[in-house]
């Protein structure tokens, strides 16, 4: 797989978050639980995910139960502080009002754990980009080859490195490119 590794300025943090909310796909362990991939997989420490993640969406669907729902190849996982509004405080985790949306909630799946690796669509949204997105870039992420080949041209100005070089970014012959991103 290919790997591009950009150096770009700190001012420009915020325009890198619009990657981390429009997807990146990770490769993660079929069958972990949400929690699992959070905390063994992210790095996330236990009380920051409790505190911080407040609105969990697993292939659309709500998620209370973090340690009972599983990974499969294709999830798509949204990730979020709190929710502002009634929406919010009904479709965010534990929420007292949580059986307005029963009909939502991602059901428990019997996915096995296996040693397979997957690939799961990772979306991050509001604060928890300010809270984890320099990390998450800096270990890196898999884009489409494609959306990265555009955002690099948009970005260019912000860039500390010539790494947009059109040579390079057309010579991508693979669908997904690994992309570090150190902000400084």
């Amino acid at each position: 797989m290919q790997e591009i590794h950009v150096a770009a300025s700190r001012s420009s943090r915020k325009s890198w978050y619009y990657l981390l909310q429009k997807g990146f796909f990770l490769e993660t362990v079929q069958g972990w639980s949400i929690r699992d991939f959070l905390e063994s997989g992210l790095g996330l420490e236990r009380d920051f995910v409790n505190a911080r993640i407040r609105t969990i969406f697993l292939n659309s669907s709500p998620v209370d139960e973090i340690g009972s729902a599983r990974i499969k190849q294709g999830d798509i996982l949204a990730l979020g502080g709190a929710m502002p509004g009634l929406v919010g405080i009904c479709l965010g985790r534990e929420s007292p009002f949580r059986s307005f949306r029963q009909d939502l909630d991602a059901r428990p799946d019997s996915v096995a754990a296996s040693p397979d690796t997957v690939l799961v669509t990772v979306k991050i949204f509001s604060t928890l980009a300010e809270d984890i997105g320099d990390e998450l870039l800096k270990r890196g992420v898999l884009l489409s080859a494609s959306d990265l080949s555009g955002f690099l041209r948009a970005q260019e100005p912000h860039l500390l490195a010539p790494v947009t070089d059109p040579v390079l970014l057309e010579s991508i012959s693979e669908d997904l490119v690994r992309l570090f991103v150190e902000l400084r």
